[in-house]
């Protein structure tokens, strides 16, 4: 069913971005913000009805058009289907809206702060939705994301944690997110977590991201699966370091590793297979 490679390293980064994305992924010109509506309108009923269309699609605009779109985005309804742009690049991706989705991004944020409050530390967290950071000629979107309330100076504006959240059949284009987020140019990230809900079965494949030896490694995947009423889960607890998210180094005995259960990962598949199969 998964067709991530099985690799533990991400390749060394390229200079595209948007363009490394798969073909599988619709190409549009963008034509006016009432023609991409109206392609978004069309292309997420699709998406409704059958697990084999994608999410995502990807439009060709001129660098002002996606500037003007992101520096006035109160006055385009398109900006909240925006999810990452390259002006470089000329293209900007949209994500079509998926309750499923959204339910798991709630569900891991919600557990993060159940781990983090078994050390009292859930108020030294800033957790955040919907997280834009922008680098250079690029953005990006991650579904949740997580800041130390106090950071190092320099480090306010950036995630020290970030979720990124599939629901296909498939997730590759999660790679560039990957990227994004632990390049220190871009989102300057510590961890990316990626999570992909397969939509034609239950199953949620849960992968650690992080930066070792200069290079992007794959630490942790876990995968979640249900058969005959019975869930089973590889590779338990999800485990995020002290330092990656608090952005220091352990100061008192309870301070320690976040872990992420069994029962608390368990949770959070049933709570997304719930809305996605009943």
């Amino acid at each position: 069913m998964w067709t991530q490679q099985d690799h533990e390293l991400l390749p060394k980064p390229s200079d595209t971005f948007l363009k490394d994305l798969p073909p599988a992924i619709k190409r549009y010109t963008y034509q006016g913000e009432s023609q991409c509506l109206d392609i978004i309108e069309s292309e997420s009923a699709a998406f409704e009805t059958s697990t084999e269309a994608g999410d995502l699609l990807l439009f060709v605009a001129d660098t002002e058009t996606i500037e003007a779109i992101n520096r006035e985005e109160d006055a385009y309804e398109l900006h909240k289907y925006i999810s990452a742009f390259d002006t470089n690049e000329h293209l900007f991706l949209v994500r079509m809206p998926s309750l499923p989705r959204s339910i798991a991004s709630g569900m891991m944020d919600q557990i993060l702060l159940e781990a983090a409050n078994s050390m009292d530390m859930s108020r030294s967290l800033v957790p955040i939705s919907m997280m834009e950071i922008r680098g250079g000629s690029r953005g990006k979107q991650a579904d949740y994301a997580w800041k130390p309330l106090r950071s190092p100076p320099g480090m306010s504006k950036f995630p020290s944690v970030v979720l990124e959240v599939a629901y296909s059949e498939s997730d590759y284009h999660l790679n560039s997110s990957v990227r994004f987020w632990l390049e220190s140019h871009n989102g300057k990230a510590k961890i990316c977590l990626t999570l992909c809900i397969i939509r034609s079965v239950p199953e949620i494949r849960i992968e650690k991201w992080e930066i070792q030896n200069e290079r992007i490694h794959r630490s942790q995947v876990i995968r979640i699966t249900k058969r005959k009423d019975q869930t089973y889960i590889s590779d338990f607890p999800l485990v995020i370091a002290f330092e990656s998210l608090f952005l220091r180094p352990p100061s008192s005995p309870r301070e320690k590793d976040l872990e992420i259960s069994q029962q608390q990962l368990e949770r959070l598949a049933e709570t997304v297979w719930m809305d996605q199969f009943e």
